[in-house]
């Protein structure tokens, strides 16, 4: 009975540690803290001068840092069958361990441990950058902008897709404007692409440009279209965050009213 306790206990607080209060809100800030530190550490530590003066240091940070994110994922592991969902206690955890978030729990694991086994390659290493991803359980602002992504992507699927219509449009005219003249540059539609995509995204690197007067006229329209191409994604996102906003206060203000309530009714009861 015991156990059945601790293991809810435990499930409640990886699930809403930041409610809960007390040891729970704790935990989520110090796996918060250790996925910053471990990352910091992480980039640090591709400086040959840093690593050759604070290598034992970046070493124990790892090691401290992966041992948390160990103990979290068996944690979350163990505790999981308190959801209905994965009760079973073998099938249902093999279950859960598969879905995206536990995976992405894996993969910021599994880099730093395949050295003990003698397994390193440097790639294996930049992977545990992949830890930036676990904000998007620990971080409510990260879950935020995730839940609107997820809610607008059929309007940004929309504008990706004209803007890859008006990429292809304007790689097409340059090619057939441009291709004579600079064949290096704009000898192909599939040259012309790189020039399109840095004009649409108003990066202009500057090292492709037209030099006829038709070609330049292509270069202000794409231009000015490429505005339209940022800014309708951004608007998406930004509409999509003001309304989630607001919607998280309006619930926030709506729950202290009902423990507002819930206390008064309490003292009153009381009273009698």
């Amino acid at each position: 009975m015991a156990n059945s306790n601790l293991r809810r206990w435990v499930h409640a607080a990886l699930r809403h540690g930041d409610r809960l209060g007390g040891l729970a809100t704790w935990f989520e800030h110090i796996i918060t803290a250790a996925i910053i530190i471990s990352v910091l550490s992480l980039v640090l530590d591709t400086e040959p001068a840093l690593r050759a003066r604070y290598g034992e240091l970046f070493d124990w940070i790892e090691i401290i840092t992966v041992s948390l994110f160990v103990i979290e994922y068996g944690a979350r592991v163990w505790s999981i069958v308190e959801r209905v969902r994965y009760r079973h206690p073998i099938t249902g955890r093999l279950r859960f361990m598969f879905t995206p978030l536990m995976i992405i729990d894996a993969l910021a694991i599994i880099p730093s441990l395949l050295p003990v086994l003698g397994v390193e390659f440097r790639v294996l290493r930049l992977i545990r950058l992949l830890r930036l991803l676990k904000f998007s359980r620990h971080n409510e602002t990260t879950k935020m902008f995730l839940r609107v992504l997820r809610d607008r992507t059929p309007e940004l699927l929309t504008a990706s897709i004209a803007g890859f219509v008006i990429m292809l449009i304007a790689s097409t005219l340059m090619y057939l404007v441009e291709g004579e003249h600079q064949p290096e540059a704009f000898g192909s539609i599939p040259r012309s692409m790189w020039w399109a995509v840095v004009t649409l995204t108003t990066v202009g690197y500057g090292d492709v440009t037209p030099i006829t007067p038709m070609g330049r006229m292509v270069v202000a329209v794409t231009a000015a279209l490429g505005i339209g191409v940022i800014a309708v994604p951004t608007a998406l996102l930004g509409s999509g965050l003001t309304e989630a906003m607001a919607e998280d206060r309006r619930r926030k203000r709506r729950a202290r009213q009902r423990l507002a309530n819930l206390t008064s009714n309490t003292n009153q009861s009381t009273n009698k």
